[in-house]
């Protein structure tokens, strides 16, 4: 983590890794904004530039796919209620002919890997 000090704030920088797709600017506990992983030096920069308008310390937080369902569980979990069987199935068969198409088309082995497992989960594949 980088830590940039500034006259009156500081700005904490977590590193990427490379699973992240996104990044959040944080002060205090409030999101301030989320970018493509591609914008991420430019997050701190800002960061950076505008910590001293600011009083809590501000973050700079990449994330990924994972920790965003984690963060967003029950949110998904209630949504995911109120669907219709066949809401549900068309769901099902769009995850299934996404990760069918990933695992087709993807250059990352990480990723086509994860793919499969969703399958496996999900009890299309064994």
């Amino acid at each position: 983590m980088a830590v940039f000090h500034k006259n009156r704030n500081m700005v904490a920088a977590l590193e990427p890794e490379p699973q992240d797709r996104w990044v959040k600017t944080v002060i205090g506990t409030r999101c301030l904004t989320v970018q493509h992983i591609g914008q991420y030096q430019q997050a701190v920069d800002w960061a950076v530039r505008m910590a001293d308008q600011f009083d809590p310390p501000l973050h700079i937080v990449p994330f990924d796919v994972n920790d965003l369902v984690k963060l967003n569980r029950n949110r998904l979990e209630r949504g995911l209620a109120l669907l219709t069987p066949d809401e549900q199935h068309r769901l099902r068969q769009d995850v299934v002919n996404t990760c069918v198409e990933v695992m087709r088309d993807c250059d990352d082995p990480s990723v086509r890997n994860d793919a499969y497992d969703v399958l496996q989960k999900m009890r299309v594949v064994q």
